[in-house]
Parts: C-alpha cells; structure tokens; sequence
C-alpha cells in the first residue's frame, strides 16, 4: 500500500447527512473504490469501466444507480451525504502501468471465449458481470499453477473453492476458455475486470 503503488486505504468516520470528501493522493483518476461499513453493510465498488452513476456491490445484481461514490478526480472520491452515520473502511487501486489493470471485456459465450490484452501478467483476476446477474470471480496463479488456472474463489458467497478451468493467465493477458456460465463468460454480457501483476517490474529494484 503506498502511492507508489498506485494503492490508498483507510478509515472515514461519516456523518448521515454531511458528504464527505476522501483524498487519496493517487493522482489518478483510473481507479477501482471499495467501501465497506465496519459494523456490516452493503460492500460499495466503483469502477472505472461502469456507467456513469453507477455503483456494483458484493451480490449478484447487475450495475444499480447508486451516488454513494461519486466524483472521482485524479485526488479522491466523494461519500454521499445519505450514507447511514458509521465508520468505512476504504481502499483505492489506481491503474498502474505493469502493477493493476482496469478494464472491461464482452463475453462470446464460447470455449474459444475472450482474449484481454493488459500489458502484465496477471497474478489475479477479479471479474462481475455488470449488465447483467452473476457472482464475482476471482482466478489466480497461486493455487494452480498451470493453464487453464482451475482454482476459483466466488468473493461475494462462503462457497469454498470451484475446480472450474475457466482462464489463461498468460504473460501479456487473460484468455478465456470457458463456454457459458453467467459468472465467466454469456455472449453479450459484459464483464468489469481487475488484473493485478505477478511480476510488477515498474517498480522493481535491479539487482
């Protein structure tokens, strides 16, 4: 976590009726948000790739009108004045050349699915359907190690883990190689993502 990085956390004490404005010293304004309430609530998620004015949420619902995130500068985001009175935790994941991509895809509803290009090699993939209902995913490189990555982790349920082969972590991208399945890839729904690098050598140290 650090502003080299491209990552800022931390906690905002909220006043139902008073907006509140979150400066994150990112400068940058391509960035993913989540805010949570501590004592439990609705799990509030920007992205960058999502209709203006609107929010996803750690469900299954599609993208929903929501102002609980709004104006997101390069500097910060602001909190809505309607939020119920609480302490939020928050945290901000700039894109960052070769560290985080944000982006979206379309799905073809094929086994010889979608290709996204991101310039990194993904040690992680988060991906929600957003115009339509499905569950959050997350792939990674940790617990297979081959292609097609079959281990997967549905964030928003307390399913344990799936054994379904689904992508390709490749050195440049993902590939999809899963036909169907709401959450992975339907034709025509499209899908926000976060990939995260295994190897972020933009900011590595030589040796």
């Amino acid at each position: 976590v650090g502003a080299a990085n491209g990552v800022a956390t931390g906690r905002l004490a909220h006043v139902n009726g008073v907006a509140d404005v979150v400066n994150d010293g990112l400068a940058n304004s391509r960035k993913a948000i989540i805010l949570v309430n501590e004592a439990g609530s609705t799990w509030y998620v920007y992205h960058p790739e999502l209709t203006a004015g609107k929010l996803l949420y750690f469900t299954t619902s599609a993208e929903t009108t929501d102002a609980t995130i709004s104006s997101v500068t390069s500097s910060g985001f602001t909190v809505a004045a309607s939020l119920p009175t609480g302490t939020y935790r928050w945290i901000s994941m700039a894109e960052s050349e070769g560290f985080l991509k944000l982006t979206k895809t379309v799905g073809n509803g094929a086994a010889d699915g979608f290709s996204d290009y991101a310039a990194l090699q993904p040690a992680a993939l988060f991906q929600k359907p957003i115009n339509g209902v499905g569950n959050w995913s997350l792939f990674d490189n940790a617990r297979d190690k081959q292609n097609i990555a079959s281990g997967w982790l549905i964030p928003n349920t307390t399913s344990g883990e799936s054994t379904l082969a689904a992508f390709d972590l490749n050195s440049n991208g993902v590939k999809c190689r899963y036909a169907g399945g709401s959450d992975i890839n339907t034709a025509a729904t499209i899908y926000a993502q976060i990939l995260i690098a295994a190897f972020p050598f933009r900011y590595a140290n030589a040796r």
